[in-house]
């Protein structure tokens, strides 16, 4: 089955329920729980969650790393649970990112034959999926509204 990607923006009081329901390893209440209480990213990214994967590999070699300064116990159990979990922000990391994501513009080409050598797979639409996928990132990043939100991002 191929991975996708999903977005959520949730409040502090929100991602400590998400916490505790992933700590009791109970994963179907946290996928209720998310669907129904969480606003999600829209629209969905519209590629396999791979692109991600591979995106966020190549972001970490240019020097930039997508991952929250200090996550919090509540993201700290999600990760532990295995659920998926790529990073969580807060509204201050979350704009500093779009800030840096802004001045990254890396040639198409250059984003499928990372692809192609991170996945080990080839795929014809790799670098346009890659671009997506940083557009992605940053209205994503874009869309905290306050500083009791925050931004988690499910590859699964």
């Amino acid at each position: 089955m191929p991975l996708s990607a999903a977005g959520f923006i949730v409040s502090t009081a929100q991602l400590a329920k998400l916490g505790r329901l992933a700590a009791s390893k109970d994963a179907g209440g946290f996928r209720d729980f998310l669907h129904k209480e969480a606003r999600p990213m829209q629209p969905a990214f519209a590629h396999a969650g791979t692109v991600i994967e591979v995106l966020l590999e190549y972001l970490e070699e240019q020097g930039i790393h997508v991952v929250s300064a200090d996550p919090g116990p509540d993201a700290d159990e999600i990760s532990e649970a295995g659920l998926g979990l790529e990073f969580c922000l807060a509204r201050g990391e979350a704009a500093e990112l779009v800030e840096v994501l802004g001045a990254v513009h890396p040639p198409e080409e250059e984003l499928r034959a990372y692809y192609g050598e991170s996945a080990g797979e080839p795929l014809a639409r790799a670098g346009a999926a890659m671009l997506d996928g940083l557009e992605f990132l940053k209205r994503a990043c874009g869309s905290l509204a306050s500083d009791d939100e925050r931004l988690l991002l499910f590859v699964r």
